[in-house]
């Protein structure tokens, strides 16, 4: 199962956002940024992408700067350019006034699977194999993609058993849920006690959806966890670790 599939396949058949086909990408772009940027206008964090009004799906995917926020974006790509994860944009056409916009969940033998939401009479997600906005519209006019990150150089001269070298970010976040009367950032109590970490950086999950996510997505770390247990819990997860 793919990353994109854990996340979305809990949620078909429900609405994500206003149910638009927007709001489901903006939703992923939100999880992909961690939470930076959004373009649907929800509740919560997220700011628009740079250069964009996002007043349609469309405007959002040729008025980005995809590079300048670490995507990056393909115009009429061909089947074998298509990926599980990619976001998918259809341009403006007769009946389509402001574009479209979906989700890929897997391409499996050259067939591509989507989740798309606002589509057949229906605002809330489905998962499309086959007939989708693929065949629909003779394929994408662009997909966007995060940039996959650069394999670090191995400057290993000998066997070092393969473990952390304590330089750079973890390659994954971890979740970890802290005691309720802790708070990493602030050293104060906080009504909730579930928290990504990057092994630098916490950032508090706050609401359900975003912890199903995480849950579905990240290692985990042992729950309840004190101040000095937090170091000892992203060391033991075996992802490489930053001191502050």
């Amino acid at each position: 199962m793919s990353e994109i599939e854990k996340l979305y396949d809990p949620f078909i058949g429900q609405k994500v956002g206003n149910g638009q086909c927007g709001a489901l990408t903006s939703d992923y772009m939100r999880y992909m940024t961690d939470c930076k940027y959004q373009w649907a206008g929800e509740p919560g964090d997220g700011e628009l992408p740079p250069h964009t009004d996002a007043i349609s799906a469309w405007n959002v995917y040729t008025q980005t700067d995809w590079n300048a926020i670490g995507f990056e974006h393909i115009n009429n790509p061909r089947l074998d350019q298509v990926k599980a994860g990619d976001t998918f944009y259809i341009a403006p056409r007769p009946g389509l006034p402001t574009g479209h916009t979906g989700l890929v969940s897997s391409v499996v033998n050259g067939n591509i699977t989507t989740f798309e939401q606002n589509v057949l009479d229906a605002q809330y997600v489905q998962k499309l194999p086959g007939d989708n906005s693929w065949s629909w519209y003779d394929g994408f006019d662009g997909i966007v993609r995060k940039k996959a990150k650069p394999n670090p150089p191995n400057n290993n001269s000998g066997n070092n058993n393969n473990k952390p070298n304590n330089e750079g970010d973890l390659d994954m976040p971890l979740l970890l849920k802290t005691n309720t009367h802790y708070c990493p950032n602030h050293k104060k109590t906080h009504k909730e006690g579930w928290w990504v970490t990057n092994g630098v950086e916490f950032r508090h999950i706050g609401d359900d959806r975003e912890l199903k996510f995480a849950q579905a997505c990240y290692p985990r770390a042992k729950q309840d966890l004190w101040e000095h247990e937090i170091e000892d819990a992203i060391s033991r997860s075996g992802a490489i670790y930053r001191k502050k």
